[in-house]
């Protein structure tokens, strides 16, 4: 039996009554923090004024934090980065100006 998460009692066989009398590690459900830490960061790209359709786009091209975002020294680089994703991946986003890029890095 295959398991995502490792026993801590990995000789007794998984039933009900198992995990009532030994409870799951914490670390076994990370679904909900990780939704949750997702959720923190699209709005972190938000606070800065990046559209939502381009949140995704931004951590594929490993804009993975708004650090790395801020530390760019030139915007034209990011907004090349930026068209060329979406020219490659046919995405149906509105282009991104210029001058927002600009924003997001001041």
């Amino acid at each position: 039996m295959s398991q995502i998460c490792p026993s801590p009692y990995p000789n007794l066989i998984p039933t009900l009554s198992l995990y009532l009398y030994y409870p799951i590690p914490l670390g076994c459900f990370p679904e909900k923090k990780q939704e949750e830490e997702r959720e923190r960061e699209r709005e972190e790209y938000l606070a800065i004024g990046v559209p939502e359709e381009w949140v995704e786009p931004l951590k594929a091209l490993g804009y993975t934090t708004i650090a790395k975002i801020k530390e760019l020294e030139k915007p034209g680089k990011l907004h090349q980065e930026m068209m060329g994703y979406r020219k490659k991946n046919k995405l149906d986003i509105g282009t991104v100006l210029m001058e927002d890029v600009i924003n997001w890095i001041a």
